[in-house]
């Protein structure tokens, strides 16, 4: 398993480099998700994030609650904020991995979003329902690689979200849509 997560880290950049001109926002330890569509319970498919060796990817487990870092409050009053956008707007599995990620920060202000965007490339499973907005995301940010380029930024997203996205996307979007992600995941000020 070891050996194969520097190839998988590699596949992730790619994803993301085909969805913008940019590389993630952050490093991260995890790998590219399975290719096959998602099961009708919201997520799951075969393939898996990176180190499953190809078993079923579920990104509707674990339960956010159940992570050892505690609820969102326990994260401090910098975090916790970033912590509830990821619950309420990513997919269970995908949430439990941004609050891991945010747990071993100490100033959210400067890698919260990072947190929850490296959650996205990281463990959110393939999904064909976010197909549609996909292609949408990649004709409204003129993005010739098309919208299964841009799957992993919307795969681990919750329906609402993944709309929130668009409707960014039709305001102002050009080249990539991760910018629209972030302001979605972006929570409201205190």
């Amino acid at each position: 398993m070891l050996r194969t997560r520097p190839f998988l880290a590699i596949l992730v950049l790619l994803a993301v480099s085909a969805c913008s001109d940019e590389s993630p926002t952050s490093e991260g330890s995890g790998g590219a998700t399975g290719s096959a569509t998602s099961a009708s319970t919201g997520g799951g498919s075969a393939g898996g994030p990176a180190g499953t060796g190809g078993a079923a990817c579920d990104d509707s487990k674990p339960d956010p609650s159940t992570n050892p870092a505690g609820t969102c409050d326990n994260l401090g009053p910098v975090c916790a904020p970033y912590c509830k956008s990821a619950v309420g707007a990513l997919k269970p599995g995908v949430a439990y991995t941004a609050i891991t990620c945010l747990a071993t920060e100490t100033d959210c202000d400067n890698t919260g979003l990072d947190c929850l965007v490296q959650a996205l490339a990281d463990s959110a499973c393939p999904d064909a329902s976010a197909d549609d907005d996909g292609d949408k995301a990649a004709m409204l940010c003129s993005n010739a690689a098309g919208g299964e380029a841009c799957h992993e930024l919307l795969d681990g997203m919750i329906e609402a979200a993944r709309s929130a996205v668009i409707g960014c996307a039709q305001q102002a979007c050009t080249g990539t849509v991760e910018p629209c992600v972030r302001q979605v995941l972006t929570p409201p000020p205190m």
